[in-house]
């Protein structure tokens, strides 16, 4: 009689390799995919405010306003109050226009304007999260 010989097959190790391969593909194109959802959402919540300058700008995984955690301060040289009512206006109505997206409630942000530390005009903080 013969016998089978114990252990690893060659089919078997590439069956596992092509397995491992298959699923890591599948967990990065889920990744890539609620990235760009993420910046899609918090673009819209936090947009820029026209004429501004970012001053800089942090975030901790793969793209800015995209999933995890994002800051980003900006100066304008308008006053705070103009600024604070064009994110007032401007964030109400997007927030009214997504009310029913499931996906747009992924996100949270928040905004901050106070007059500029040097000089006149304002500066804005835009602190955003997404899938936390």
């Amino acid at each position: 009689m013969d016998r089978e010989t114990v252990g690893c097959s060659r089919r078997a190790v590439l069956s596992t390799v092509l397995v491992i391969a298959l699923m890591a593909t599948c967990l990065g194109g889920l990744a890539l995919t609620v990235d760009r959802i993420c910046v899609a959402n918090l673009t819209l919540r936090l947009p820029q405010y026209p004429g501004a300058t970012v001053v800089w700008e942090r975030h901790n995984l793969l793209t800015p306003f995209g999933m995890g955690e994002t800051v980003m301060m900006l100066t304008a040289p308008d006053p705070p109050a103009t600024v604070r009512e064009w994110y007032a206006r401007h964030t109400g109505e997007t927030l009214r226009a997504n009310v029913n997206n499931p996906f747009f409630q992924w996100g949270r942000g928040e905004w901050v304007v106070d007059p500029a530390q040097e000089g006149s005009g304002s500066q804005i903080i835009l602190h955003g999260t997404c899938m936390q």
